[in-house]
């Protein structure tokens, strides 16, 4: 029997993208595979959605929770597996991802998280462009200005890990799982698997695009505050505007001419035509509201 491997999904009001990311799920054909959804009591379409998966779906929970990190943890906290990682409900993986995982922690017994390269798409999983993780050693992650990250929805790592470095931290809402991998990374070398395992959605609406000021405070908070930070002495003022500088003034700009391709192939991600028109109306929508609020 493979490793088992426990996947977590938070979701609130994600009723348009739910569908594809649990499908993607269920859909790997691992053969032992522990898989919990953590709701924070949806208003929209997304519990109907969720129940409808009810019988291979290990464990639903519906409950109010306080954010994002409070409901990771409870799934993280409840798991089983031997490996863990968690997937937004916005985001998808890429088939034969857990496959990928578990061969490497079981070749590689002495990992204990790793992580791998993420595509990044539009609203419509339209490929935007690529991210290949670089192998990072601790003191070069704190240079997070330069692109040393993780993409989270490619991070997995075994149970023994996170607890021993403790719950994700429910006061930070934009970068907690960069206070995670730097705790993880503080104890535990990362691996690195160099090859595609999820789908990163992109869109004008997430949370880090309409909070990037926010979020780059939060971001530069904790890299000053990391333990990893004591040698290496990088000043607030400077950290944050490095990171200005990376996430405002340079655009991203990696692409991979053949992502059209890979796309192709995936059939069971493509959408229908009517999805098309519910994703487009939901964004007018929401870029309306967006002018009504800041006039």
């Amino acid at each position: 029997m493979p490793l088992k491997i426990t996947i977590v999904t938070p979701s609130y009001n994600q009723g348009i993208f739910i569908d594809q990311t649990i499908r993607s799920v269920l859909n790997q054909d691992y053969k032992n595979l522990e898989y919990i959804v953590i709701d924070g009591g949806s208003t929209d379409d997304s519990l109907n959605i969720i129940n409808s998966y009810s019988s291979k779906i290990s464990k639903i929970i519906t409950a109010p929770d306080k954010g994002q990190s409070d409901a990771i943890n409870k799934g993280l906290n409840i798991a089983s597996g031997e490996v863990l990682g968690w997937l937004n409900s916005d985001d998808v993986y890429l088939p034969g991802a857990l496959n990928k995982v578990a061969d490497y922690f079981e070749q590689n017994p002495e990992c204990k998280w790793v992580a791998g390269n993420c595509i990044f798409t539009d609203i419509f999983l339209k490929p935007a462009w690529q991210y290949n993780v670089p192998q990072i050693k601790p003191e070069e992650y704190l240079k997070f200005w330069e692109g040393n990250y993780l993409s989270q929805p490619s991070v997995f790592f075994k149970k023994e890990l996170f607890d021993e470095v403790g719950d994700l931290n429910i006061n930070l809402h934009y970068a907690m799982d960069l206070d995670l991998w730097l705790r993880f990374m503080s104890i535990s070398p990362l691996h690195v698997i160099n090859t595609d395992l999820s789908i990163n959605r992109t869109y004008p609406n997430t949370k880090t695009s309409t909070g990037k000021e926010d979020a780059i405070n939060e971001i530069a908070d904790i890299i000053f505050n990391s333990s990893l930070n004591k040698q290496q002495g990088y000043n607030l003022p400077f950290i944050k505007s490095s990171l200005k500088h990376y996430f405002i003034t340079i655009g991203r700009n990696t692409f991979r001419s053949d992502l059209d391709n890979v796309f192709k192939n995936i059939a069971g991600y493509k959408l229908r035509f009517t999805d098309k028109l519910q994703l487009l109306a939901i964004t007018i929508k929401r870029f309306i509201s967006q002018l009504i609020f800041n006039n």
